[in-house]
């Protein structure tokens, strides 16, 4: 994408005096958008790429924007790094950074989400606090996107998660989501432990990450009459349900230290009753 957007705008550059058309501005136009400017910055930087706009009057006439708004924008845009003003034999005037230069909002945007990525265990510690004194919250979820921000509401998980299975992960959000989930629950070595109702049989692999078949552990419960066509997720002080009608999907999260530690407990009963589960690759070793 990066590539894609240098090599646009450096055509763009070497067309001299020459105007571009207008196919040519609005893939100029949707490449700044989707490099993360903002419709005004990506309006007046396109402005900027022309040789005979200079000043702030010329970027508000070549660009329908209000001069008011034009000085605003292109003092955060100096600030941000992004145009920068040069001074010669006749004068200072306005230019942008060099494409090339561009590179380097990438790398303070990356920075910045790292930062934030720290803070998040605080901001956690900081909600637990504050919902203390209020142990009954209930928030419910919907489609593809409502199941994928449950499924990683669940690697906040302190140590373990116990879940009832009912499909595989893969089948319900995509193996690359799938496998990035696991990939979390590695790095952040979350034990996960699965109890299935069903027939007994050797289950396949499901998973090219050896490293999650460490953490992870299923079991089998024969000879019952329990008819699970959901799954449920029991997490720190969640339990999270999951529940699929055709292609629909509904989940809800219960938020309560009493129920989750009721709900772990009945696991806990089943998990002893439930026979260990033998995967393909551990059968060949």
């Amino acid at each position: 994408m990066l590539y894609k957007w240098l090599t646009y705008v450096k055509m763009f550059l070497v067309m001299n005096n020459t105007e571009p058309n207008s196919g040519q501005k609005e893939a100029l136009h949707k490449l700044l958008l989707e490099f993360g400017f903002e419709e005004t910055e990506a309006k007046i930087y396109a402005s900027l790429l022309k040789p005979d706009v200079e000043t702030t009057l010329d970027i508000a006439r070549d660009s329908d924007l209000n001069r008011t708004t034009v000085y605003r924008k292109i003092d955060e845009m100096i600030k941000r790094g992004i145009v920068t003003e040069v001074s010669d034999m006749h004068g200072t005037h306005l230019a942008v950074v060099p494409p090339a230069s561009l590179g380097k909002l990438l790398v303070e945007e990356e920075a910045e989400i790292e930062s934030r990525r720290e803070l998040l265990p605080e901001l956690a510690k900081i909600s637990d606090v504050l919902k203390h004194d209020a142990d009954f919250d209930v928030r419910t979820f919907s489609g593809e996107s409502g199941v994928r921000q449950m499924l990683w509401n669940e690697l906040s998980a302190d140590t373990e998660i116990c879940f009832y299975g009912h499909l595989l992960l893969q089948n319900v959000v995509g193996q690359p989501f799938a496998e990035k989930w696991r990939n979390e629950v590695i790095q952040r070595k979350i034990m996960v432990r699965e109890i299935q109702f069903g027939e007994e049989g050797q289950a396949t692999d499901f998973t090219e990450l050896e490293q999650f078949h460490e953490l992870f552990e299923e079991r089998e419960l024969l000879d019952t009459d329990i008819v699970l066509r959901h799954q449920i997720s029991i997490y720190n002080n969640v339990v999270a349900i999951y529940n699929w009608k055709s292609d629909h999907f509904t989940g809800v999260e219960i938020h309560s230290s009493d129920y989750a530690n009721f709900q772990r407990s009945i696991f806990a009963d089943y998990w002893e009753k439930a026979k260990p589960v033998t995967y393909s690759h551990q059968a060949k070793e």
